[in-house]
């Protein structure tokens, strides 16, 4: 039976199937039928009664997110089907699906796991096997595996920085520590991704989707009329540089023992390429490269698959 691997966030969506790597956007939009017949045609899906566009289609449209659990319950089975139709999975197929959940979330994995088990896309019922993984678990054993030469530190404080949440899991040995284990909703690079979007449409009196932001934010500058604003590119600096600093001061002032105890402490996640030129302690290292797969390696490595030998494409 087919499996895919599918770490959802609230930016974007990774997925392993067939050895390779993929990374897509999370984008979903309310399709917008306004009479004309000219371009590119849209792959729709129909689902509870609306109609949408997914991913790439999907970004320049009043595209919406949010970053709570409601929005990836309503939405996680569209995804879901995206992903499987990119896969090339036939629908009458029941495919085994492993998903990733943040730990602020983990007491839904339950409903999650009912809501993408079986649903309706387009009229067609869709049907899979659902297993959940916890975020951050996946990145520690892809840090053990990947960039540890498969050796279990005695303890572990992993810091996995997402999109919207940032978990935090510590682990003597392989076995995370329930107590010391916490999600810190946003705090992720949506708290600086919110105010960007904000500060481009009151700039520019446009509207902007998240999505948008997030484009023109990881490129570090923004064209208006074809010319590259600097101002913009200023901001750009400065909210990492706040993005940081609010970092330093939350977790890393709250848990300050753990840290400074512990025999390893790992960042992961997408989070990670702001984090390049902070210079930190000695115990502190990076997962490989690129940072926000690394939830998505571990869960393979978990779920028995050698992915070292598997392509990113």
């Amino acid at each position: 039976m087919e499996t895919i691997r599918i770490d959802s966030g609230y930016s974007s969506v990774k997925f392993f199937f067939d050895g390779k790597w993929r990374k897509v956007p999370s984008s979903i939009a309310y399709n917008t039928d306004i009479g004309i017949t000219v371009g590119e045609t849209k792959d729709l899906y129909k689902f509870e009664g609306e109609e949408y566009t997914i991913g790439k289609q999907a970004i320049n449209e009043e595209a919406f997110t949010t970053t709570d659990f409601k929005f990836k319950h309503k939405f996680e089975p569209l995804i879901i089907k995206y992903i499987r139709d990119l896969c090339k999975i036939d629908d009458k197929e029941t495919v085994n699906i492993v998903l990733s959940l943040a730990l602020v979330d983990w007491r839904n994995q339950d409903k999650l796991r009912d809501r993408c088990r079986e649903f309706v896309v387009n009229d067609v019922t869709i049907h899979n096997n659902i297993s959940i993984i916890p975020q951050g678990i996946g990145a520690f054993y892809d840090f053990v595996s990947n960039t540890n030469n498969g050796n279990f530190p005695d303890s572990t404080y992993l810091i996995d920085i997402g999109y919207s949440t940032i978990n935090v899991v510590y682990l003597l040995g392989n076995t995370a520590q329930r107590s010391n284990c916490k999600g810190y909703p946003n705090h992720g690079v949506s708290s600086i991704i919110k105010p960007f979007t904000n500060y481009l449409e009151t700039t520019f009196s446009m509207a902007f989707s998240e999505q948008e932001a997030i484009r023109y934010f990881i490129q570090g500058q923004f064209k208006y009329n074809g010319e590259i604003v600097e101002a913009v590119s200023e901001k750009i600096k400065l909210l990492k540089s706040q993005f940081i600093k609010k970092l330093f001061q939350s977790i890393l002032i709250q848990d300050k023992k753990s840290i400074s105890t512990s025999d390893t402490i790992v960042l992961a996640g997408g989070g990670c390429y702001y984090l390049d030129n902070v210079k930190f302690p000695f115990n502190c290292k990076f997962v490989n490269k690129p940072y926000e797969f690394s939830n998505l390696r571990g869960m393979v490595y978990i779920t028995g698959d050698e992915f070292n030998k598997a392509k990113k494409d």
